[in-house]
C-alpha cells in the first residue's frame, strides 16, 4: 500500500507480508560494492571513470522509488564499517548508495531487517557546493512529511517549504531530493552553482534517530551514524572531474605526499574556516563516516586516527626552520586563531619552503640545517597550536615569512571521493593539485 501527501511525498504505507514472500525477501542477495571499472588498453584514468558515469548514469535512470534495492544492482554501494551494531535492527545502517542524475539525488539505504516505521527515523547531509560541509539537510520517514533545512555560508540553517521529496520504504528506503531548490536557498554559491560552477561531485551521509520516548526533545538521539557516499555527478555529457583551478591559480610545484596511506583533504585553498584568506592545506585520516576518531566526542589525542602518524620529506633538501616544544592541546577545545603550534620548514633546492604545522610536541627526527634526503622521517602528526584535532597543516612558501602560501600539487598519487581504498570512483595520477574534499594516497 502506498500513501501520498498532498505536498508530492510518497511513501510506503505499512504492508503485510505473507510469510514465504517475507522468508524471500530476507534471502535475497544484498548489494555490493560495485570495484572500479578495469581501464581499457590505452585508456586514460579520466576516461575509464567517464565511462563508468555513463554507465552508472543509465542504471539510475531505471531506479523506481519503491523501496526496493533491485533496480540499484551496479550502482556503487558504501557499507557502515563500523563493527557496533544497533540494537534496534530497523535503525542499523548497513548500507548507503547515492546517484546524483539530473539535479537530482537518488539514495538508497539498506538495513539487515525491516527499516523503521518512525515518522523521523531517518535522515540524510548533503553536500553539494564543494564547500566540505553539510548544504542541506533532509529529515524524513516512511511515512509522513520529511522536512528540509539548507545550511548557508553565513547565518544561521533555515527550513525550506515546498520542496517536493520523494520516499520509498518497505525492503529498504530510497529517498529522491531535487537540489535545485535547494541550491536557491543558499545564496551566492547556491546561484553560482544553479548557473552551472558545480564541482564534479555530490557527498552524503545517512543518519538514523531513535523517538525521544519522554517527548521532550524534537529530534531525539541519533540511533546510528551511518557511512558517507559520494558520486561523480551522473550527467550527458560527463563532468570534468578536476574543475579549472579556484582563485588561488595553478599548482606552482608537484611533490609526493609526505604521508603515507589514504588521508582526506579537510580543508583547502581559501576554505570557510582558518584558511579563508590563505593557500594552504589541512590533511587528516578519516573513516568511513567522514570522522576523525571511531569514539565521538573523545578528549583523548590517542582516539584520533591522524595521532602520531609518521611524516616525511617528500624530497631532498635542509631544515630551515623547527619549534616543536609546545604541549598538544585536547581534542575540540576551542580555537580562536591561526596559530600553527610546533611547525618544522623544509628548504628544497629550488629554494622553495614547505610548512607543517600542528605537529607532534618533541617528534622532531632531523636537525636544523641537517640535509634530508626523500623518504626520511621529519616530524609526526599533532595537534599543537590553533587546532580543535589532530591533522597536518600543509602550505608552501617562496620566502620566509611568507602569508598566504602557493597552490600546491602531489606527484605519483591515487586520489578519490570516498574513505575505501577500494573506493570505485579511484584514479591513478602522475599529478594531482590539492582540492579540498577529496581522497589521496602515495602510489
Amino acid at each position: 500500500m502506498e500513501t501520498r501527501g498532498g505536498d508530492g511525498v510518497r511513501g510506503a504505507g505499512r504492508a503485510r507480508f505473507p510469510g514465504a514472500l517475507l522468508l524471500l525477501l530476507l534471502l535475497l542477495p544484498a548489494a555490493t560494492p560495485a570495484s572500479p571499472a578495469p581501464a581499457l588498453e590505452d585508456e586514460s584514468p579520466d576516461a575509464a571513470v567517464h565511462r563508468r558515469i555513463a554507465e552508472v548514469r543509465e542504471r539510475a535512470g531505471a531506479i523506481r522509488i519503491d523501496g526496493s534495492p533491485r533496480d540499484w544492482k551496479g550502482i556503487p554501494s558504501f557499507e557502515d564499517a563500523d563493527p557496533a551494531a544497533v540494537a534496534d535492527r530497523s535503525l542499523d545502517l548497513l548500507r548507503l548508495s547515492v546517484a546524483p542524475r539530473d539535479d537530482v539525488l537518488l539514495a538508497l539505504l539498506q538495513f539487515p531487517a525491516f527499516p523503521s516505521r518512525a515518522r523521523r527515523a531517518f535522515s540524510l547531509d548533503i553536500d553539494f557546493l564543494g564547500r566540505s560541509a553539510r548544504d542541506a539537510a533532509v529529515r524524513f520517514g516512511a511515512e509522513g512529511r520529511p522536512e528540509v533545512a539548507v545550511y548557508p555560508e553565513e547565518g544561521k540553517p533555515a527550513w525550506v517549504e515546498g520542496v517536493r521529496v520523494e520516499v520509498g520504504a518497505t525492503e529498504a528506503v530510497e529517498i529522491r531530493v531535487p537540489l535545485a531548490p535547494l541550491a536557491a536557498a543558499l545564496g551566492e554559491p547556491g546561484k553560482a552553482w544553479l548557473a552551472g560552477a558545480r564541482r564534479s561531485f555530490l557527498r552524503a551521509q545517512a543518519f538514523t534517530w531513535r523517538a525521544d520516548p519522554l517527548g521532550k526533545a524534537e529530534n531525539g538521539e541519533v540511533a546510528d551514524e551511518g557511512p558517507a557516499a559520494a558520486s561523480f555527478l551522473l550527467t550527458d555529457p560527463p563532468p570534468a572531474l578536476d574543475p579549472p583551478p579556484g582563485p588561488e591559480g595553478r599548482a606552482v610545484r608537484a611533490i609526493r605526499p609526505p604521508l603515507q596511506g589514504r588521508w582526506f583533504v579537510r580543508q583547502g585553498a581559501f576554505g570557510l574556516w582558518s584558511h579563508r584568506d590563505v593557500v594552504a592545506y589541512d590533511l587528516c585520516v578519516e573513516d568511513h563516516a567522514l570522522r576523525s576518531t571511531a569514539k565521538a566526542g573523545s578528549r583523548r589525542l590517542e582516539d584520533y586516527y591522524s595521532f602520531g602518524r609518521p611524516i616525511f620529506a617528500p624530497e631532498a633538501g635542509t631544515v630551515v626552520f623547527d619549534s616543536l616544544q609546545g604541549e598538544d592541546r585536547r581534542p575540540l577545545e576551542e580555537t580562536r586563531g591561526k596559530d600553527c603550534g610546533n611547525t618544522l620548514v623544509l628548504r628544497f633546492a629550488d629554494g622553495l619552503r614547505l610548512l607543517l604545522g600542528h605537529l607532534r610536541q618533541g617528534s622532531l627526527a632531523l636537525d636544523r640545517a641537517e640535509p634530508f634526503r626523500p623518504g626520511d622521517l621529519v616530524a609526526e602528526v599533532g595537534n599543537s597550536g590553533d587546532s580543535g584535532a589532530p591533522h597536518l597543516h600543509l602550505s608552501l612558501h617562496e620566502k620566509p615569512g611568507e602569508f598566504v602560501g602557493l597552490p600546491l600539487a602531489f606527484r605519483k598519487v591515487r586520489v578519490g571521493i570516498n574513505p575505501g581504498p577500494d573506493d570505485p570512483w579511484n584514479r591513478d595520477l602522475p599529478e594531482w593539485a590539492l582540492r579540498e574534499g577529496w581522497f589521496f594516497e602515495g602510489r
